[in-house]
């Protein structure tokens, strides 16, 4: 599925927390999901939004960007999980400068995907390679995340893979 999906609901006000590598968050097992949204096109069909949950070697995810934000937004599996925030895998992108810088994450519990929830917002910062966004626990069914900007200001956005870190 390709193209963007409407925003509905309303959104809160991001809270600003600090992106975290925190050893504790980034221990725990990742939960997979569907891509089943983006709002930028790949550059090509080898570097797709798909790519971000694949378990292979599979290329990350590049695309052009005509206008910011960017959206990506993902099924959970099940009826809902408990997260605890999200993993940015950046290794093995190309140009870091086409790293997220800002970002928006937010969750909805319900089947639909309308009723969304700002969980984070703000400047995220990779340490080799990996930005880990930890948050209070949240039910989730769908995630979207909101890219803002890229590390170089550019017109281009990657990431290898987005990783759901569940809550305890």
């Amino acid at each position: 599925m390709s193209g963007r999906s409407e925003m509905a609901g309303s959104k809160s006000a991001a809270k600003s927390l600090p992106a975290t590598t925190s050893s504790a968050v980034a221990s725990q097992p990742e939960k997979s999901g569907a891509i089943t949204s983006w709002s930028a096109l790949p550059i090509n069909a080898d570097h797709r939004a798909g790519n971000l949950v694949a378990n292979d070697e599979s290329p990350p995810w590049i695309a052009n960007v005509d206008a910011w934000p960017v959206d990506i937004e993902m099924d959970l599996p099940g009826d809902r999980i408990a997260i605890a925030g999200i993993q940015l895998d950046g290794r093995g992108v190309p140009d870091a400068g086409a790293l997220p810088a800002t970002v928006e994450l937010m969750v909805s519990g319900s089947e639909s995907g309308r009723r969304w929830r700002s969980v984070f917002g703000g400047a995220i910062v990779f340490e080799d390679g990996v930005a880990n966004i930890a948050t209070a626990p949240s039910w989730a069914r769908h995630i979207r995340l909101t890219i803002s900007a890229a590390a170089d200001g550019g017109n281009t956005v990657a990431l290898n893979r987005l990783r759901v870190l569940p809550s305890n």
